[in-house]
Formats: structure tokens, C-alpha cells, sequence
């Protein structure tokens, strides 16, 4: 009806992989709100990396057509 595309991501390790470099360890979550990259010292919210990632894999998945569409509400 409204022509709503819904896409599912998996969020996992989006809090231990750098949004700038795309560095995955488990070291790069220095604690519960701070993310350092261990590779090139990118530092930012952790929640906010995490989000910035997730955001990425969606969009890849919605250029890709990886969708179903729907008439109701993203989940």
C-alpha cells in the first residue's frame, strides 16, 4: 500500500568493528559506551558505531533488492 520495504540485518560483532576502518576485535569496545579501534585508533560512542554499521549493512541490503515489501512498519 505504501510501497515500505522491509530488510532484516544481523547486528552481531557491530560493537566490536570499527565503522571507519571495518577492524573486527573484541578489544575494540574499550567499555560500555567507549569504542577505540585497535587498528587506527578510531574513537567514537559505541552505540553510535553499532548504528552506523547496521545502517550500512541495510542499505547494502536495500541497493542489493534483498527485500520484501510490506505494508506495515520496518522491524
Amino acid at each position: 500500500m505504501f510501497g515500505i520495504k522491509v530488510a532484516q540485518v544481523s547486528p552481531a560483532y557491530t560493537s566490536q568493528r570499527c565503522s571507519l576502518c571495518g577492524f573486527t576485535h573484541e578489544n575494540n569496545r574499550r567499555s560500555k559506551h567507549q569504542l577505540v579501534c585497535r587498528k587506527c585508533e578510531y574513537e567514537l560512542n559505541a552505540d553510535y558505531n553499532a548504528s552506523k554499521k547496521i545502517a550500512r549493512k541495510l542499505l547494502k541490503r536495500l541497493h542489493s533488492g534483498q527485500t520484501s515489501s510490506g505494508g506495515g512498519a520496518p522491524c
